[in-house]
């Protein structure tokens, strides 16, 4: 996984402080602190049940971090790539 942000919606832009077309120029590393003990169980989960639920650290604009109740799920797009919708 590249960690590329494809798609956001206004709530996520609003919540993170990025106009939509900045926030796509950035990678999950720079909204989330992806060395969280927290992160690492949702991935893990994720990756082995295909979806996950989970408390994690997510990384403003303005580098304030804040608690985000997330659910993340992996699916297969149709071009057979492997994706998820956060």
């Amino acid at each position: 996984s590249s960690g590329k942000i494809l798609k956001a919606n206004v709530a996520a832009c609003k919540l993170l402080g990025y106009p939509q077309k900045e926030l796509l120029l950035n990678r999950w590393s720079s909204i989330f602190d992806i060395k969280d003990n927290n992160y690492k169980k949702m991935l893990k989960e994720r990756s082995e049940m295909g979806h996950s639920k989970a408390i994690i650290t997510a990384i403003k604009k303005n580098r304030k971090q804040i608690q985000c109740a997330i659910t993340s799920v992996v699916f297969v797009d149709k071009d057979g790539f492997e994706k998820s919708i956060t």
